[in-house]
């Protein structure tokens, strides 16, 4: 014969189980990585060539001068069997107007799908009018985050496990999310990267 137990007393045994399971049995899930490298082109000449590590999902912003780039790594499962990401990139200008304030004019916001694999496959080229842009993305373990920002990226801008210690003329911007690094290149700019794990560009990186 089975006891009878009453539904509120089922209700409150439940839960506790339940809270109980989920502490013992760790969740296994992860956010996934990608590590993404563009070229930006105008008239044919590459104009600049930000790279970033970026979380799956969210928005990473990477500016220096005038020039801007958002951009968001998403998984779209499979197609034609094989999985595949999605890269919307959003590049925009910031030009002064006549009260002297920036205003930003998006030149071209394309989204692009690569495999989503662990190595480093052609680039994704995309042109509108006299400007494009050539983008890969891989998607990164977290354990080979520090390794990667040890090694290297193709530029070889990558220097040590903290590759960006910031100077004198490296201001805060006030913002947990984002952090800025002098360029290295005598353009006299800035490297802005917001959002990100780390970006760099102008032969500098910084990690928020």
């Amino acid at each position: 014969m089975f006891k009878h137990i009453s539904a509120s007393r089922f209700l409150v045994s439940f839960i506790f189980y339940s809270l109980l399971l989920a502490v013992a049995v760790p969740a296994t899930a992860q956010t996934r990585l990608y590590e993404v490298q563009l070229d930006v082109f105008e008239d044919n000449e590459i104009v600049h060539s930000p790279s970033a590590i970026v979380e799956e999902g969210k928005s990473a912003t990477i500016t220096v001068g005038n020039n801007s780039i958002m951009l968001v790594v998403n998984s779209e499962g499979l197609m034609d069997g094989r999985p595949v990401v999605s890269l919307a990139l959003d590049i925009a200008r910031f030009e002064d107007n006549t009260i002297n304030e920036l205003e930003s004019t998006s030149i071209m916001a394309p989204t692009v799908f690569l495999p989503d694999t662990m190595k480093q496959g052609d680039p994704a080229t995309v042109s509108i009018g006299s400007n494009g842009v050539a983008a890969t993305v891989r998607r990164v373990e977290p354990s080979k985050v520090a390794s990667l920002m040890n090694g290297g990226n193709k530029k070889g801008e990558y220097q040590s496990a903290n590759p960006v210690t910031l100077g004198d003329d490296d201001a805060s911007i006030g913002d947990d999310d984002c952090c800025q690094s002098s360029c290295t290149d005598g353009s006299g700019h800035t490297l802005t990267c917001c959002g990100a794990i780390m970006c760099c560009d102008c032969g500098t990186c910084c990690s928020p």
